[in-house]
């Protein structure tokens, strides 16, 4: 499938691409200076990967039957295309803000789909619990993966840190790490504000799946470089295009890591 639409509201110029990976966000490549901190919180899926503004879906999720899909963007909707609404869910979150109403999901059925016992991070020792909100105006599942970053954080693992969170944004569809100063964490999140009704029932329990298993993924690596009593060689330079695990390996690269 692929098909062209323009997108109304700022920033400008600017269209979808839908393609076999999701929908792309042509002409927003570098509209975002620090895209781990300025997209946290925005409605949607849409995150930084690979250079483009993307919102990208799992194929479970695509794959759905369309008579399962009651058709709730019937004013935006294409007839024979199955991907309108998630469609029209991408074009209406693509300016940063929602205009429509948000209508989360009944208790009951949120319960359902995100069951309390399985709404936690786990690696290792370490337990995060992932936050449901589903209010007047925002839907979205949170987990903040770090729960405090230490000051003084050196310049050299910092950037370690946003290299880790870009990877693991690239990885995982549905969910987007940032900085988040205010709170002085890194959270990950999956937005589901405006998400279309009708795909509820197969989203919110991928989003949550993506969710845990992208955190669980980056936690321990981030944990080590913001431990400022971990020392690595590794540690004291910016990550080049070749660095991938910070986490160390070899004994002599190591001076006392807490792992």
């Amino acid at each position: 499938m692929s098909a062209e639409r323009a997108v109304s509201g700022p920033p400008e110029p600017a269209s979808l691409r839908v393609d076999a990976q999701g929908i792309r966000h042509v002409g927003l490549a570098d509209d975002q200076p620090a895209p781990l901190r300025d997209l946290l919180g925005a409605p949607g899926l849409w995150r930084s990967a690979g250079g483009e503004r993307v919102f990208e879906l799992a194929p479970a999720l695509r794959e759905m039957p369309a008579d399962e899909d009651p058709g709730w963007w019937d004013e935006t909707a294409r007839v024979g295309d199955p991907d309108a609404d998630l469609l029209a869910w991408a074009e209406a979150t693509a300016g940063g803000a929602f205009g429509g109403p948000v209508a989360p999901p009944a208790a009951d059925d949120l319960a359902a789909w995100l069951p309390a016992p399985g709404r936690y991070v786990r690696a290792g020792a370490q337990v995060r619990p992932v936050e449901v909100v589903a209010g007047p105006e925002r839907v979205a599942l949170l987990v903040r993966v770090l729960v405090a970053l230490p000051p003084g954080l050196p310049a050299a693992r910092e950037a370690w840190l946003e290299t880790l969170c870009r990877d693991a944004q690239q990885r995982w569809r549905l969910v987007r790490f940032g900085v988040d100063d205010g709170q002085a964490c890194v959270r990950a999140e999956v937005d589901l504000t405006g998400a279309p009704p009708g795909r509820a029932h197969v989203l919110y329990p991928l989003a949550l799946a993506a969710l845990i298993e992208s955190a669980s993924w980056v936690l321990p690596a981030l944990a080590h470089v913001t431990d400022l009593s971990a020392a690595s060689r590794l540690l004291e330079r910016a990550p080049s295009h070749d660095d991938s695990d910070p986490q160390p390996s070899d004994p002599d690269e190591t001076r006392g890591e807490a792992r």
